[in-house]
């Protein structure tokens, strides 16, 4: 969005990087308090984070709708119980403009460097669009925003169309192609049933079995939705079910026995249930401790995966010549298009910023440990850095302006 000049926005309360749930939300929480002395930098040109830079087909959330969303904004709206990413972006759009975001928005303000003097106890933050100076420095940037592409010999040799899953091109026809989708994590299994519906040959490069339960995805009628629309009760009384239904499962990743035992059944039992094959269901299993990485939610990738169309080739992507894809197993596949949905880079929180340089300051940057949680409470008064990874999960630092 165009910016007055001068800025009434350089010297500022409360700096926020990143304009997704995150930093939204607390500009939101501001606005609410009668707050006005803050400012948003976006990098890109439009709010949304992840739901604005994730576009594949099949994109959706993974967290039922009523709990994913603003517990102090929900919305009776959403027309499945996990919402396609489209509705989301929607959702965090309208929030923006209807909560009075939009003057605090600075578009193309990619966070290049941030200094903490000790003479004025401020930030400095410099951006393409110039710098900004505050009290408070916030860094809603999220981990998933910046792809990570695998250390594959050759990929960036491949003949054929290659992109990550987060930066889709729509501009390239799929239809009738032998295409490969490298991973097997959360996006892939969205992507993969997609892309078997219209691919001449599907290939999927798997270096280790997910754990999948079921998703339980349906519509809202619209007997639901107007009642939600009557009575916000309603809505609430589901986001509350569902954040305790969620929020029972936590016992699981603590690895307490029976509820270990329970959610490795669940996601099992799915598997033989879907895959009647021994052979191909063999490949499907894991060969270690539920939770150890993300426990997926889909009824639709095993299907797609027992597809005449499509082969699962369990193991590695490990190197690529030419048009051919060769895995960890030896062998080689023919292949138009590489989707490599390997997922971001989470620890280093310059790379998800941009900025190559924090000084000074109590700084979020932790090289290759990534955010380190605290449980301390800094006063208002005091300046500090924080690094949000999601919806209501921050650590944040602080230091004294004495």
């Amino acid at each position: 969005m165009p910016t007055s000049t001068p800025d009434a926005l350089r010297n500022v309360s409360v700096i926020i990087v990143g304009a997704g749930f995150s930093g939204l939300g607390l500009g939101i929480q501001l606005r609410r308090r009668g707050e006005t002395s803050f400012v948003i930098l976006e990098r890109a040109d439009d709010v949304g984070g992840s739901w604005r830079d994730n576009t594949y087909p099949g994109v959706a959330c993974d967290v039922p709708s009523p709990l994913y969303s603003y517990s102090f904004r929900t919305n009776p709206d959403w027309s499945r119980m996990f919402a396609p990413g489209q509705e989301i972006w929607d959702y965090l759009r309208t929030a923006a403009r209807e909560e009075g975001l939009e003057p605090h928005l600075r578009f193309g303000a990619d966070m290049l460097e941030a200094r903490w003097s000790e003479t004025d106890h401020r930030w400095t933050v410099r951006t393409p669009q110039g710098e900004f100076h505050g009290d408070v420095l916030v860094a809603a940037t999220g981990h998933l925003t910046d792809v990570k592409l695998p250390e594959v010999p050759g990929l960036d040799t491949f003949t054929g169309e290659l992109f990550h899953s987060a930066r889709w091109n729509h501009d390239f026809p799929l239809d009738g192609k032998r295409i490969g989708v490298v991973g097997t994590g959360a996006s892939a299994i969205q992507i993969v049933p997609q892309l078997a519906e219209i691919a001449e040959r599907l290939v999927v490069f798997q270096r280790s079995a997910p754990y999948i339960q079921p998703r339980r995805d349906r519509d809202f009628s619209e007997a639901e939705k107007n009642l939600f629309r009557r009575d916000q009760r309603t809505v609430e009384e589901m986001r509350e079910m569902l954040f305790w239904y969620n929020d029972s499962r936590f016992a699981a990743r603590r690895l307490i026995g029976d509820f270990l035992a329970e959610a490795t059944w669940q996601a099992l039992s799915h598997l033989e249930k879907q895959v009647p094959d021994p052979g191909l269901r063999a490949k499907l299993t894991p060969d270690y401790t539920i939770g150890c990485k993300r426990i997926l939610l889909s009824d639709d990738y095993y299907p797609a995966i027992q597809r005449p169309n499509v082969h699962l080739e369990a193991a590695a992507l490990e190197r690529v010549a030419g048009s051919t894809a060769f895995s960890a197993s030896g062998q080689g596949f023919e292949l138009d298009v590489l989707v490599v949905a390997t997922g971001f880079e989470t620890y280093d929180l310059g790379r998800r910023t941009g900025s190559s340089d924090v000084q000074g300051g109590p700084s979020p940057t932790t090289g290759r440990t990534g955010c380190r949680p605290t449980t301390r409470s800094p006063p208002p008064a005091f300046p500090i850095s924080s690094c949000s990874t999601g919806r209501g999960r921050a650590w944040a630092t602080t230091r004294s302006s004495t």
